[in-house]
């Protein structure tokens, strides 16, 4: 998605007047995000912690642009379904950012970056 990338690029470039994050990770058992010393715990087997555990899994997949469809392979594999998973993924994401914002108390704003068709860890907020 073009859109993404520019915006991408753009906080790149520009910084952040916020908190400067070194470590971020997701730690499957406990179903919490790590943000430096924030911990912002999730239900387990939801669909925020599912997301969260895609996208938060790795070093390369943190830095990683997603696709709705491949969140969605990583999530349920490839069955063929009539749920609007692009609509499900967006919603647990902009929920997961709404904690993240509160548990922060509003100095990790947008964790993710998404649009209808792509999700991505922010780039202010990865070392």
């Amino acid at each position: 998605d073009v859109l993404l990338e520019e915006l991408v690029d753009y906080v790149k470039s520009t910084g952040s007047q916020l908190a400067k994050v070194l470590n971020v990770g997701y730690n499957h058992s406990n179903t919490e995000i790590t943000i430096d010393n924030l911990q912002v715990k999730l239900r387990g087997n939801t669909n925020q912690s599912e997301i969260c555990k895609v996208l938060l899994a790795s070093k390369s997949t943190i830095k990683k642009v997603w696709d709705m469809d491949e969140v969605k392979e990583s999530i349920d594999g490839d069955r063929v379904d009539t749920k609007d998973w692009n609509r499900i993924i967006y919603d647990a994401v902009k929920e997961v950012n709404t904690k993240i914002l509160i548990e922060s108390k509003g100095a990790i704003q947008d964790f993710f970056l998404l649009t209808m068709k792509t999700v991505t860890v922010n780039p202010r907020y990865i070392a």
